[in-house]
């Protein structure tokens, strides 16, 4: 299985901390006895990504190039980024077979060259992520799927020594392609649960197989699942809207006499559709409401629509930040003297916005004995910054694969970034995470 071997040796190298990559295609000059690559900096990378894809820091590029730490970088330009010498002594690379019990620290994880049916020694379970482990240039998601497969690897570590875990990761890619090869040849037939489809293709080309083979399966990205409501093995994290909109509507409700909704008007069908819901949950509600229209908005008349002694909460008739942004310097000028809050998106949290919000989310990552030991583990054997803190991605691979394993076992399992809530729908179908919370920040 040359698809197996080689994302095989791809979780050796995360687990030995180190990155063997393959040469960069780019010209490589030497400045004061360093190698180094001439790159040309592409559009709407930054520091971070560039970091990330010649696997080192911010730092380093900079010490290469002082100018940028005063001016930042200019599409077009050419800058001299280090050539990280490779390490292979550290990397174990065996040709056909793959001794796991050379890894250091690794006695919980087993993995296997080849899948000879289900045993009741331990279980198998697939990991499904478009790593891009073999190419030099790897899309902006990337990192994030290569951190929420970090989790994976660090909830196998923490496990108790009890029932091995046989892993069989694959590099799929973005089309269904792999994963309809994988089905055609029987090989994710044998697997006891199956972990990761990104996207909706890849959902539609596994759903079939969980039902047929009753091999559940947690869908992480997505809550475009055709099908879920007649397959009781998918199981969705991403909350449904409608799970959204009831949290918005008890959270309102909750504080009826101390809150007002102030609704950006525009046409009803260009609204997205979860606006759309939680503006009827408002009215359902009977909720303390007033409207007003972008162009009062942005002629600062924001004041006309606010109630004095309430805290005003203002739902923009968007979801996307590049068009929310555009709002908020005329919430700030027009609110006056009163109490203004954002009903802002989860995604929105890494942005600078000056204002109070509101928002849904699946998310808490609260201190806790658990999360502190989850961290040393994951320090031991990964050294990099996080490409996304809301969430973490490494969290979210730790908490689904710790649920995936208990409910194999029969067992509860409590997240430390995500108190997973999974229920059934109606009529024998599959489950959709029910865990939202309202949080003001």
């Amino acid at each position: 299985m040359k698809f197996k071997y080689k994302q095989l040796v791809f979780i050796l190298v995360l687990l030995s901390a180190q990155w063997v990559g393959a040469a960069m295609p780019y010209p490589v000059d030497t400045i004061d006895g360093q190698a180094v690559y001439r790159y040309t900096v592409e559009k709407s990378l930054g520091l971070y990504r560039i970091g990330i894809n010649f696997n080192v820091s911010q730092d380093e590029i900079i010490q290469m190039n002082p100018e940028l730490k005063e001016r930042g970088l200019r599409y077009g330009e050419v800058i001299y980024i280090p050539v990280k010498e490779e390490k292979v002594e550290e990397v174990l690379k065996v040709e056909g077979v793959l001794k796991v019990e050379e890894v250091p620290n690794t006695d919980t994880i087993v993995v296997v060259d080849s899948v000879v049916g289900k045993d009741s020694t331990g279980f198998h379970l697939a990991v499904l992520l478009p790593l891009q482990a073999d190419q030099p240039k790897r899309d902006a998601m990337a990192a994030r799927f290569m951190e929420f497969y970090e989790g994976v690897l660090v909830a196998l570590k923490m496990l108790p020594d009890t029932n091995h875990i046989y892993l069989h990761v694959y590099d799929i890619g973005r089309t269904d392609n792999l994963i309809k090869e994988l089905i055609a040849n029987g090989e994710l037939a044998q697997m006891d649960a199956i972990l990761g489809p990104s996207y909706p293709a890849q959902v539609s080309a596994v759903a079939p197989l969980a039902l047929a083979d009753s091999i559940p399966t947690i869908i992480p990205f997505t809550n475009k699942v055709i099908g879920i409501e007649n397959n009781p093995f998918l199981f969705q994290f991403n909350p449904s809207i409608q799970a959204e909109t009831q949290a918005v509507g008890d959270y309102l409700e909750a504080h009826k006499e101390q809150v007002h909704c102030v609704l950006v008007d525009m046409k009803e069908a260009d609204i997205p559709y979860a606006i759309r819901e939680i503006r009827q949950e408002i009215r359902n509600r009977d909720i303390s409401s007033s409207r007003i229209s972008m162009h009062e908005l942005l002629q600062d008349s924001l004041a006309s629509a606010l109630e004095e002694g309430k805290d005003n909460i203002i739902f923009l008739n968007t979801e996307k930040y590049a068009n929310a942004q555009l709002f908020f310097s005329h919430i700030i000028q027009g609110k006056g003297g009163h109490s203004v809050t954002l009903f802002s998106q989860y995604a929105w949290q890494e942005e600078k916005i000056l204002l109070p919000q509101l928002y849904t989310c699946a998310f808490a990552a609260e201190p806790s004995e658990r999360m502190a030991q989850y961290e040393q583990v994951y320090n031991h054997y990964f050294h990099h910054e996080h490409a996304s803190i809301y969430p973490r991605y490494d969290l979210l691979g730790f908490d689904l694969t710790n649920y995936l394993i208990a409910w194999l076992r029969g067992d509860e399992s409590h997240g430390v970034q995500s108190e997973i809530v999974f229920e059934q729908l109606p009529n024998n179908g599959g489950y959709i995470n029910t865990h939202v919370q309202v949080v003001r920040k």
